[in-house]
């Protein structure tokens, strides 16, 4: 049975923004939380001992989160507002194993290393790409782009008020 519709491999450009988008809402989550548990601490720059493993454990964290940030059907937040998504590179109808997505995330530990691959290859494939055997492709059953870019405004203007009321009410 052959596909109804169009595979296209995701553009750079595309694959970029998502990338930048999943590290501010990653960061911004991350930031939330520290705020929430240690604002006025964090904000006055008064961080020992215990509360510098915190942080440490906090930022471990948030590598983690980042390393799993697709493992939802191949989808993060960054790529379904940029309307791409992960498949396997042997059945592209199919979403790689959580092993396989965790793997490709796991090289992004070297991301300048990731984004020059990227830049330099011929199938817009990093080196985590190549070892999990995955693709990024369009997605051919993305929302419309208004309705990803109004996502994107509203979770913009929350993530904004709650860190400036989660400020504000630090000092």
């Amino acid at each position: 049975m052959q596909d109804t519709y169009p595979i296209t491999p995701a553009s750079v450009t595309k694959r970029f923004i998502a990338f930048v988008l999943d590290y501010l809402l990653i960061s911004a989550v991350m930031l939330i939380i520290a705020l929430i548990w240690k604002g006025k601490a964090l904000l006055a720059g008064d961080i020992y001992g215990d509360e510098q493993f915190a942080l440490s454990a906090l930022s471990a964290l948030g590598a983690v989160l980042f390393m799993c940030k697709d493992l939802y059907r191949g989808v993060s937040p960054g790529r379904w507002i940029a309307g791409i998504e992960v498949r396997d590179n042997r059945d592209i109808r199919k979403v790689p194993s959580i092993g396989h997505l965790f793997l490709r995330n796991l090289f992004l530990a070297v991301w300048p290393v990731e984004m020059l691959v990227l830049l330099t290859s011929k199938g817009n494939a990093r080196l985590g790409d190549r070892l999990a055997k995955t693709e990024v492709i369009d997605n051919p059953f993305r929302e419309k782009r208004k309705k990803r870019v109004m996502v994107l405004l509203v979770l913009t203007v929350v993530i904004y008020t709650v860190i400036s009321f989660l400020i504000m009410n630090s000092y």
